[in-house]
């Protein structure tokens, strides 16, 4: 059975990136899947505050990632 992971990120002022690709498996998809969450981790740490001259400084905001695996019949 194919699987398509739909891919939506969402991103402050600005309009949502969405995306579609085809895997073979349902354990394929669930692995692109993961590699997405975890580049949403990765922009999630980087977006942290910094403290410059005693003061923090908040970093640009994260986008936030919606991807859901989904069978194709």
């Amino acid at each position: 059975m194919e699987y398509i992971l739909i891919v939506t990120w969402f991103l402050l002022d600005q309009a949502p990136t969405s995306y579609q690709v085809r895997f073979g498996s349902s354990i394929a998809c669930a692995q692109a899947r993961t590699e997405l969450q975890n580049e949403e981790k990765r922009f999630k740490a980087e977006a942290q505050p910094e403290i410059v001259d005693n003061m923090e400084v908040p970093g640009p905001p994260a986008p936030r990632l919606s991807a859901l695996c989904v069978p194709v019949n």
